[in-house]
């Protein structure tokens, strides 16, 4: 028989999922497209200038770009909202027994479904330009779903780490931009010299994902995303068991001190 607590949780995690959703932009009739609007005009703005550069020689560079731009876009909601979800649901955790996850995970509703309806979007786009079938499509939102962990995982893990040391997220606003450019996004890592493309594939874990995204994307070769996959789940697996244990351990401190 199941326990009634954990009964009572999950009924209150799915009201809390379906009450952010229904509080977003999704409550209006082109909620979908404007959540596309933002990385589209970035896209586009990217393809304009790096075209003539980079992208001349490069198949599919506007679809390649495109999903990059998603796919850090997402990355960077999902750090932001790690970090407002654990402030908003500190008040609440001090006067209840429900566990803080159960308040905090809610928050990662909105941002999911906006991935999934971008990387939809994506394949729409690749359908008509680039003839890519139904399986491009399942394999994009199983790496929106690798994806996601890893995201989870590190904005758990920043999020609680600066509960100690409040220059964290200091040193995270100041270097969470420059992701945009160790990120072979508008570039390919060919374009790079080897030496500097061995560690950004390295030392950046969103390299790998974003390589993976633009080779299932288009079917064409992408410099660099061979091993894209596995390194993928690698990241993945790594943040989300790092981050939640960090999370875990300085729950108290969290819901104390923030």
């Amino acid at each position: 028989m199941s326990n009634p607590l954990f009964r009572g949780d999950a009924a209150l995690f799915r009201a809390l999922c379906r009450n952010q959703i229904i509080s977003s932009d999704y409550r209006s009739g082109l909620g979908v497209l404007w959540s596309f609007l933002g990385p589209l005009l970035k896209a586009t703005v990217f393809y304009l200038i790096f075209h003539e550069i980079w992208g001349r020689s490069v198949t599919h560079f506007g679809l390649k770009i495109l999903v990059g731009v998603v796919a850090l876009q997402f990355f960077h909601s999902i750090v932001q909202y790690s970090q407002q979800g654990i402030r908003q649901g500190q008040g609440t955790a001090l006067h209840t027994t429900v566990p803080f996850e159960v308040l905090l995970f809610p928050t990662y509703a909105v941002p999911t479904l906006k991935l999934m309806t971008e990387l939809t979007i994506c394949w729409l786009a690749a359908a008509f330009f680039a003839g890519a079938g139904i399986m491009v499509w399942v394999r994009l939102l199983a790496l929106g779903l690798l994806l996601l962990a890893f995201s989870i995982g590190t904005g758990l893990l920043i999020a609680s780490l600066q509960t100690l040391a409040r220059d964290i997220s200091e040193i995270w606003h100041h270097l969470s931009p420059l992701l945009l450019f160790l990120t072979p996004v508008f570039y390919s890592l060919d374009r790079l010299p080897e030496n500097v493309a061995g560690i950004v594939r390295a030392l950046n874990p969103l390299c790998p994902f974003v390589l993976a995204f633009q080779s299932s994307l288009t079917a064409s070769p992408v410099p660099g995303a061979g091993g894209a996959w596995i390194a993928s789940i690698a990241w993945s697996a790594g943040a989300l068991a790092a981050g939640y244990t960090v999370f875990r351990a300085l729950e108290k401190e969290i819901v104390e001190n923030l």
